[in-house]
């Protein structure tokens, strides 16, 4: 029975292992993503605010054309540089996606009706040790 538990408990401390090692696979797999995530969203906010700075300085030069056309020279480099800027944070929204496939060695285990292991004969006979009862054990009556 001994030998049993021994096994059972290694079984146990190896699946424990390999479940905290999956766990922080995820964890890294999610801080990385997540990294990724927040980059692009400040890019994006960038973006924003810089076409926003391009749009009131067009409004501001409204009125005198020579600076209007200066104006609107400045925003359309602008524009060309934010559209290559937008290109780049739409190519990089591409995310990975993960799925957990299991073991199938672990699975065939499980499938297994003979479980984790089975009881063999050894080689080697052991002797029973004689004695008498003289009562049993109420545990053993009920």
């Amino acid at each position: 029975m001994e030998k049993l538990r021994k096994f059972k408990a290694l079984i146990t401390a190896y699946l424990d292992q390999r479940e905290k090692e999956l766990l922080q696979e995820i964890q890294l797999n999610q801080d990385r993503d997540l990294a990724a995530l927040q980059k692009l969203q400040t890019s994006a906010k960038n973006i924003k605010s810089d076409l926003n700075k391009a749009l009131t300085n067009l409004k501001i030069h409204e009125d005198n054309s020579n600076d209007l056309f200066l104006a609107t020279r400045r925003a359309q480099s602008l524009v060309n540089k934010l559209q290559s800027a937008l290109q780049d944070i739409t190519s990089k929204t591409k995310y990975q996606e993960y799925d957990l496939q299991r073991d199938p060695l672990v699975v065939t285990l499980l499938k297994n009706k003979e479980g984790m292991a089975q009881l063999v004969a050894s080689s080697g006979m052991g002797t029973y040790l004689c004695c008498k009862i003289k009562t049993l054990p109420t545990q053993i009556l009920q």
